[in-house]
């Protein structure tokens, strides 16, 4: 066998080792590290003058501690746009008052954890 022969299985050997390596490797970081959001349904109604944000299942909702809003065009405190979950439900008094048409919320919950993460981007009628 040459020399040049033995350089191609060692760089072969180097590759399938460096390959069997990388697989290992990110599997563990897959099993530590799970790839998936959290995962909370919600539903997103307008009753008068509040929005009421319901929390209607999904395997995370026993971790959902509060849920945070932004709603597109209306300036919100701190206070206003952060409710802690209560049976599953926020309610947001006042949120819309003042506004009309239609605009574009987003709901973020806060989990037990610390993972803040976004559960729903929709349209609402504050009409």
């Amino acid at each position: 066998m040459t020399s040049a022969g033995i350089i191609l299985i060692a760089l072969l050997i180097l590759i399938v080792f460096a390959a069997a390596s990388t697989g290992w490797f990110s599997s563990l970081f897959v099993m530590k590290n799970p790839l998936h959001a959290k995962d909370v349904q919600t539903v997103v109604s307008v009753y008068g003058d509040d929005v009421v944000i319901y929390a209607s299942g999904g395997r995370d909702i026993i971790e959902l501690q509060e849920v945070i809003i932004s709603i597109n065009g209306v300036q919100l405190t701190e206070e206003q746009a952060r409710q802690p979950v209560y049976s599953n439900t926020c309610i947001f008094s006042g949120a819309v008052k003042d506004i009309s048409g239609t605009r574009d919320i987003s709901v973020k919950g806060v989990f037990s954890d610390g993972t803040i993460t976004t559960l729903k981007c929709c349209s609402i009628d504050c009409s």
